[in-house]
């Protein structure tokens, strides 16, 4: 199993050597991630150290996140169905 980067499609191309299908899997920046989410870069951040959203940190000086966009779904799908807060009316 290997993975490679398109920059130019913003996916990872995911290639296991036994299977004949590829996938690709889109990756989002940490602040893409945070808007999708509304809460801030550093939220995002820590839920990545904490395993709860799936990516990886790039090469370099800056070593920026890539978070996996479907773990970023299914994160909002889990926490969606969490009872609202009733409202004063």
């Amino acid at each position: 199993l290997f993975f490679e980067y398109s920059r130019y499609s913003g996916s990872m191309i995911r290639n296991n050597p036994t299977d004949s299908m590829q996938t690709h899997d889109k990756y989002l920046t940490a602040a893409q991630a945070a808007d999708l989410l509304s809460v801030s870069t550093r939220t995002v951040l820590k839920l990545l150290s904490e395993s709860v959203l799936v990516g990886f940190r790039t090469g370099g000086a800056s070593g920026d996140w890539r978070v996996l966009e479907s773990s970023v779904i299914d994160f909002i799908s889990k926490n969606s169905n969490q009872p609202q807060p009733e409202t004063a009316g």
